[in-house]
């Protein structure tokens, strides 16, 4: 009796073991077919006991198969007349280095409020574009509305680690804004505000940049001769003169 109890019991755990493996195998596939992408693909070399992970990056092309290592979410809603994004509030294609791949004329979006770029997904089975949150850390550069921005990790509290519009990046020392949005509560209304920050990073180590006087101090030695380049190309020293203060940093590397 004992016996007949043991067989039967080996052989129902057997069953269970197979069911759930094949459940777990449906369950995958669904994902692969209605989640990511609404292609097919072949299931050769998959293994459940595997992870995933590398079975789609060796199978697919993430971008542009739309199938991208990240999640479905839900952006932020425009107040008024108001957005939380970058220039307009609107999807745009622009180019992204991603996990040491160049990605061209993809669907995105940055989200200055959270710091964060989106891409969008679309196909018949989606309403508009489903945005995609992908992990911003590999990010190497992307460029949007002909800007280019990159992924800078700092190791200080108060500079965080984030997406950066490059205003020019040197040999010596580089130039880089913090875009961001937040939002303004009035009396009658409310309304995202931009207030940006500039860095600059020579060796490797970011220092605030708020006036003129704080990239004099990393060139104690050339004070002259930056004051008087300034002053004979009548430059804007001010946060928000790009243009200006990228010819400062550019003319900062010559030196």
């Amino acid at each position: 009796m004992m016996c007949s109890y043991t067989k039967f019991r080996k052989i129902f755990t057997t069953m269970v073991w197979i069911t759930c493996r094949r459940i777990l195998i449906v369950i995958v596939s669904s994902f692969l077919f209605i989640n990511v992408s609404i292609a097919q693909y072949k299931l050769e070399g998959f293994s459940v006991s595997d992870s995933t992970q590398g079975w789609l990056y060796s199978n697919l092309d993430p971008l542009n198969t739309k199938v991208v290592d990240g999640s479905y979410v839900e952006l932020g809603r425009k107040i008024s007349n108001s957005h939380p994004f970058f220039l307009q509030g609107n999807w745009t294609t622009g180019d992204i280095y991603f996990k040491n791949k160049l990605y061209t004329e993809q669907k995105m979006i940055l989200d200055l409020e959270k710091n964060i770029l989106y891409l969008g997904v679309t196909n018949e089975k989606i309403v508009g574009v489903q945005p995609i949150l992908i992990n911003q850390s590999h990010i190497s550069y992307f460029t949007i509305y002909n800007r280019t921005f990159k992924y800078i990790s700092t190791s200080k509290i108060s500079i965080p680690s984030g997406l950066y519009e490059i205003i020019y990046e040197g040999n010596q020392i580089s130039m880089f804004a913090n875009r961001i949005k937040s939002l303004h509560f009035y009396v009658k209304y409310s309304s995202y505000v931009e207030s940006d920050k500039y860095y600059m990073m020579m060796h490797n180590k970011l220092y605030p940049y708020r006036r003129r006087g704080d990239l004099l101090r990393l060139y104690p030695e050339q004070k002259k001769n930056i004051k008087k380049f300034i002053r004979t190309n009548k430059l804007n020293t001010q946060k928000g003169n790009d243009s200006s203060l990228s010819k400062i940093i550019e003319y900062c590397n010559s030196l």
